[in-house]
């Protein structure tokens, strides 16, 4: 939503009110809120199809280890995946081409995984994907 139409979730939420009544006349029951977890719902059901755990028969969801949902950079030097085999013995003048790079980058939002509580905002898969588990720190 945000990634391809560009706009908020308020402002998709304002346009589904708008479809449904354009003109204002009627009172609509706030469902914001219910609105934002349903979005949150199928994030987190997407992220579990993409990881390959949608429709696993042999071990159910809650058995999903941590990390493995998160996909791998297909563009960072995996040995065996997508280097040559012989990526170490390459001349020094030609090895950075081998070099893993990381970085912080400056549009990732910390400050949206701070909540009032555990018990009010759970979260989903916490430590499946990027995140790590609370429990262990």
């Amino acid at each position: 939503m945000t990634l391809v139409g560009k706009i908020s979730t308020y402002d998709y939420y304002r346009g589904l009110e708008k479809l449904t009544n354009n003109a204002g006349n009627l009172a609509f029951k706030k469902q914001y809120d219910s609105f934002c977890r349903a979005v949150r719902e199928w994030q987190h059901l997407k992220s579990l199809k993409r990881g390959g755990r949608g429709n696993d028969a042999s071990r159910p969801v809650d058995q999903t280890t941590d990390g493995e949902l998160a996909v791998l950079c297909p563009a960072c030097p995996h040995p065996g995946v997508n280097l040559p085999s012989n990526w170490q013995s390459v001349n020094l003048k030609k090895r950075f081409i081998y070099n893993l790079f990381l970085a912080v980058d400056a549009c990732f939002r910390l400050k949206q995984k701070l909540v009032s509580s555990k018990a009010t905002d759970p979260g989903l898969g916490t430590g499946w994907s990027y995140m790590v588990p609370d429990e262990p720190y």
